[in-house]
């Protein structure tokens, strides 16, 4: 493949034309608009030649944007009995964000999964809210990704250090939410003789969708769900890698550098 920023050169470099400077100042780098293969000259063209069609033989399915899912995750990672108001579920949300808006950003290009990862939700109430989560975006000015939303518990600025971490991210449609019909389990307690036994059992979840569907689900299942758990890990891996700067730190920002 060739590259697709690159930009013919004007035949004399020290008068540019219009229509170069222009193409060139859009780039985060100026460095992408060179060609990365000289054998091929400056006459080389933009883009490759269309091919024939290729029918793919299998069917193409469109994941969700959003997800629910039952699931505790303070209960799954500290081991221990998590215990929310008798009349409340906790639920996770996956998110797909394209594009960030709000009053904390603007129209910032996202192209990640984001997760509330423990959302209490009251029976009757709207799954979909506002949680504050960190996000990860491109900083042209620094050639590297930087977390939105971060908090420094170690600054000696009490506004710094008390501000409310991440920034709000919406979670779901406000205006056409899903609501939490009913549920049932969680955490229980009962007597055994003189013995006070606690249990986390099981919790089944009734939502009604955004389009008038009921949809079931079980916290046992939801929680070995292997999708969610690979996407949960790698926005968790995800956020550290860029808290971390890994990946800066690991050499060249400049993708026509071998490392």
């Amino acid at each position: 493949m060739t590259n697709p920023n690159y930009v013919i050169k004007p035949t004399d470099p020290t008068k540019p034309d219009a229509e170069f400077t222009r193409k060139v100042s859009q780039l985060a780098n100026p460095r992408y608009a060179e060609n990365p293969d000289p054998e091929h000259g400056a006459d080389r063209p933009a883009e490759l030649a269309p091919s024939e069609w290729y029918v793919i033989p299998d069917k193409v399915a469109v994941p969700p944007e959003l997800v629910v899912y039952a699931v505790d995750q303070k209960a799954l990672e500290a081991k221990t009995l998590s215990k929310p108001d008798k009349n409340t579920a906790v639920m996770q949300i996956h998110k797909w964000i394209e594009m960030l808006s709000g009053a904390e950003t603007k129209d910032l290009f996202v192209g990640e999964w984001s997760v509330a990862e423990r959302v209490v939700v009251y029976r009757g109430e709207a799954v979909d809210r506002v949680y504050r989560v960190e996000v990860p975006v491109w900083q042209y000015a620094f050639e590297s990704f930087v977390l939105l939303g971060t908090v420094d518990k170690n600054s000696k600025d009490p506004k710094e250090k008390n501000k409310p971490e991440g920034v709000e991210v919406p979670f779901g449609n406000p205006n056409r939410p899903a609501v939490l019909v009913d549920f049932e389990g969680g955490a229980i307690s009962y007597h055994r003789g003189k013995d006070r036994v606690d249990e986390q059992a099981r919790t089944e979840v009734l939502i009604m969708s955004p389009e008038g569907r009921l949809m079931a689900h079980n916290s046992s299942v939801d929680a070995a769900d292997k999708v969610r758990v690979e996407r949960h890990k790698g926005w968790k891996d995800r956020l550290k890698e860029v808290r971390d700067d890994t990946k800066t730190s690991s050499g060249s920002t400049d993708p026509f550098k071998t490392p």
